[in-house]
């Protein structure tokens, strides 16, 4: 994960075994991002394809698949 990364909103952790997921906003988009910490490393930031929010997304770990959720654009 890049060190510098921001976000204008506040990012959505969820723990899955060893695995901790982050999604977050962008800091000058509504682009939603992705990243996993392995317990050692970030792995870097990917986009989340054809998703925006113009409200911070949520994140929750279901058994071995994590799932994520996101405001309707508008939504505030």
């Amino acid at each position: 994960m890049d060190p510098n990364q921001k976000s204008k909103a506040s990012p959505a952790l969820a723990a899955e075994g060893a695995e901790l997921h982050m999604v977050h906003l962008g800091d000058s988009s509504n682009d939603i991002w992705y990243s996993v910490f392995d317990g050692g490393t970030w792995i870097a930031n990917v986009t989340v394809h054809n998703q925006r929010s113009k409200a911070a997304p949520a994140l929750a770990a279901h058994g071995s698949r994590e799932r994520w959720h996101r405001a309707p654009e508008g939504c505030s």
